[in-house]
């Protein structure tokens, strides 16, 4: 990682929590003293480097942020992809997220799953139609997966 992008992901830490990608944007400019038009690149980029920055920030509940208050969390990790939760996460936030990942995936993978089944057809070769059929079995199982991911997160919620 460049110095400059681990310079502006150390400011992002003192801008969180926040409501809203445009609140961080805002806040990143007070610390910089210019705009930071990159926040998602960075935001994927504490995802993809927690190990070495020993934080992250968990996916957000998807859609218009809404009176979501904190919806963008900083969370601290053990290293091994490992979240330490302490007082500070609001762990409602973290369940959003979870929810609306596992219903998207469940989404990309179904129609993934679909694609490549019609795709399949215009492949000559026997070995390589079984071979993209195994992948679409594959994808048919995750989207289940993650749906019921999503169902059992829907039952907490409203419990």
């Amino acid at each position: 990682m460049h110095d400059k992008t681990k310079n502006l992901i150390d400011h992002l830490w003192y801008c969180l929590p926040a409501d809203s990608k445009e609140q961080i944007e805002t806040r990143m400019k007070k610390r910089v003293g210019r705009p930071v038009t990159n926040v998602g690149t960075l935001i994927s980029l504490t995802r993809k480097h927690e190990a070495e920055l020993g934080w992250t920030m968990p996916h957000v509940k998807r859609g218009r942020p809404g009176d979501t208050k904190h919806r963008y969390l900083r969370v601290s990790t053990d290293g091994s992809g490992t979240m330490i939760f302490d007082n500070e996460v609001n762990h409602q936030r973290l369940e959003d997220g979870m929810y609306g990942d596992s219903s998207y995936t469940a989404t990309l993978m179904r129609n993934e799953s679909a694609a490549i089944r019609g795709a399949s057809q215009l492949i000559s070769s026997a070995k390589d139609r079984e071979y993209l059929l195994g992948y679409a079995e594959d994808c048919e199982a995750i989207s289940k997966k993650a749906a019921r991911v999503a169902k059992v997160l829907k039952v907490k919620e409203a419990a």
